[in-house]
């Protein structure tokens, strides 16, 4: 696989220090994606009240929307998404450097895909984890909402609002 990889980088560029980058972005979108379940912690806990030692439901009480918890929560992984066509633009870049232009002896060869490769797969494939990884840990994150939050306290507009933009 790591071959295959370094095939998907232009000529003279190395693989290695781009996966490593990617690799620690997306783990530092999961790490910023954690504010969600962090602040749906504070919201369940704000649900109860504590009367003569133990927990319980406040009367009335109900959790705020999901879409409301969630906030900022993913914009790392738009950030990332971001990166990566930067990283797009600099590879087509890359290949115009100098007076050389390989770019016209890459469209000439019998692949003619190889210099769209060379310029695309890496990012492509660097979004792909982004959008992969952000729908788990969206529906991780919901599930977790739905299921640790009392049915009597979840707000009835949760699933008519859910697509819609924070007011």
């Amino acid at each position: 696989m790591r071959e295959r990889v370094k095939s998907w980088v232009p000529y003279g560029l190395d693989a290695d220090p781009v996966l490593r980058r990617m690799a620690a972005g997306l783990l530092g979108c999961v790490l910023v994606s954690l504010c969600c379940p962090l602040a749906c912690m504070e919201a369940w806990d704000w649900l109860y009240k504590m009367e003569g030692g133990r927990k319980v439901l406040r009367p009335g009480c109900t959790m705020p929307l999901f879409r409301e918890l969630v906030s900022w929560s993913f914009l790392g992984f738009g950030l990332f998404v971001a990166a990566m066509a930067v990283l797009a633009v600099y590879y087509v870049l890359y290949h115009r450097q100098g007076g050389s232009r390989t770019d016209y002896l890459m469209r000439r060869l019998p692949d003619r895909w190889e210099y769209l490769r060379r310029c695309l797969a890496l990012p492509a494939l660097g979004c792909a984890a982004a959008l992969v990884l952000l729908g788990i840990l969206w529906t991780l994150y919901f599930w977790m909402y739905l299921h640790f939050t009392p049915a009597g306290c979840l707000p009835p507009e949760q699933w008519t609002g859910f697509w819609r933009a924070v007011p």
